[in-house]
């Protein structure tokens, strides 16, 4: 166990003690010792200094986000008409997009498709790939609306391939 020394004798005691065996000085209160206070100081003094000299900006995160796809018109063609991927007569939408945002938004009852782009179709590696641009209003997590422009890539079968916000 720990010795400490008494404040009235100054002879080593246990720590744990609650009066001097040898003076009867009681030992409950016994103050903090003087390495102890330096101790303190020193930690006090320290984390002052880190505060002070640290930068308060968070630091820079590291975005891993997909690379901007640009939506060249000149290297995509228009859709034939009997493709499986096209816009809708109707209102220009996108059956296979509405379907893939009914599954993928946090509240789908809250869609509101704002504008559409025409379908564009392109061989890329031998397969035809089809494009869209998006723009839409949906709720978010906190249930507060958002307006959302994402850029889509398909297959041929109309199952999105990618989704990229412009």
């Amino acid at each position: 166990m720990a010795r400490i020394p008494c404040r009235g004798c100054r002879k080593l005691v246990d720590a744990g003690t609650k009066t001097c065996p040898y003076c009867n000085t009681d030992l409950k209160g016994q103050p903090i010792g003087k390495w102890s206070k330096v101790a303190i100081l020193g930690v006090v003094v320290f984390m002052f200094v880190i505060a002070v000299t640290s930068d308060n900006d968070p630091p820079a995160k590291e975005t891993t986000k997909a690379p901007p796809v640009v939506y060249d018109e000149s290297k995509w063609h228009p859709v034939p008409p009997d493709s499986k991927v096209s816009n809708s007569p109707w209102d220009g939408s996108v059956y296979e997009i509405e379907r893939y945002l009914e599954h993928t938004l946090k509240d789908p009852d809250s869609y509101e498709g704002i504008e559409w782009s025409q379908v564009v179709t392109k061989l890329i590696d031998g397969q035809r790939r089809y494009a869209v641009r998006h723009k839409y209003r949906a709720k978010n997590s906190f249930g507060g609306y958002v307006v959302e422009q994402v850029y889509f890539v398909m297959d041929g079968a109309g199952t999105v391939l990618s989704a990229v916000k412009l």
